[in-house]
């Protein structure tokens, strides 16, 4: 058996065989013989334009057809059940919102506790200002006084005059009355008796004056005693109102 292979195409042949020229008594049938009908070579030709294509029939060594199956893809737990992923927002916010709350919380406890250490502070602050300025201005107080008394007590022993003065200004102090007993250092004792006559004039109504030597009376300074009151005009009284004044002033 032959095929016949036409160039470009492989078309399906009809198989032939050499006849037995005795038997066919010639050359009437030709030298080959087909060995199947010819509607079966027909069947087997080449399918014509617009025929159906025959289906193929499967190969035996083919076995069964496999079918792939696509893998199932499983849904996420939130697409299946909702509620459980509303649940799970809400469990975040309220987690959120409780951790802001509690962060809020020891923020301002710790911010109210500086701000009460820096209230404290200032005022320790202000207490040792205040302690500072007022030993500050005591200090001031004192030096001043003691620059004073060392003015007063160097006029004094420059000045023997300085008694009649003092003397003239605890009368015009006093209440008015008709004799008085003027108390003064021994020192000054003979300068205000050279001035008695002075005092008696510049004073109405008055007739007697006693001067009294009293060496617990500080030079430049006298005790004016009379039935209405006392007035003390001794150096050391002068410089206390002075210190008086000035701590009143300064303080």
């Amino acid at each position: 058996m032959s095929r016949i292979f036409h160039a470009g195409s492989d078309v399906a042949c009809q198989p032939v065989r050499f006849a037995d020229l005795e038997q066919a008594g010639g050359m009437g049938e030709g030298l080959f013989v087909p060995l199947w009908p010819a509607a079966e070579a027909t069947d087997k030709s080449e399918p014509k334009p617009g025929d159906a294509k025959p289906a193929e029939k499967p190969r035996r060594d083919q076995g069964p057809a496999m079918t792939e199956t696509a893998p199932e893809l499983s849904e996420p737990d939130d697409v299946k059940n909702p509620e459980s992923a509303v649940d799970l927002e809400a469990v975040k916010k309220e987690a959120y919102t409780r951790g802001k709350k509690e962060g809020r919380a020891e923020a301002e406890k710790k911010l109210h506790t500086s701000a009460q250490a820096l209230a404290e502070a200032l005022e320790q602050i202000s207490r040792l200002r205040e302690s500072l300025l007022l030993k500050s201005r005591e200090d001031m107080v004192r030096l001043i006084m003691g620059v004073a008394r060392q003015v007063i007590h160097r006029e004094i022993s420059e000045k023997k005059d300085i008694i009649v003065s003092t003397v003239a200004g605890a009368l015009e102090a006093a209440v008015a009355d008709d004799e008085y007993y003027i108390r003064v250092h021994p020192d000054d004792l003979e300068m205000v008796k050279d001035h008695e006559p002075l005092f008696l004039a510049a004073m109405k109504g008055l007739r007697n004056i006693y001067f009294i030597s009293d060496e617990n009376i500080s030079p430049g300074g006298c005790k004016a005693e009379s039935r209405g009151g006392d007035v003390d005009a001794t150096i050391e009284s002068q410089l206390g109102e002075i210190e008086q004044h000035l701590k009143r002033a300064v303080v």
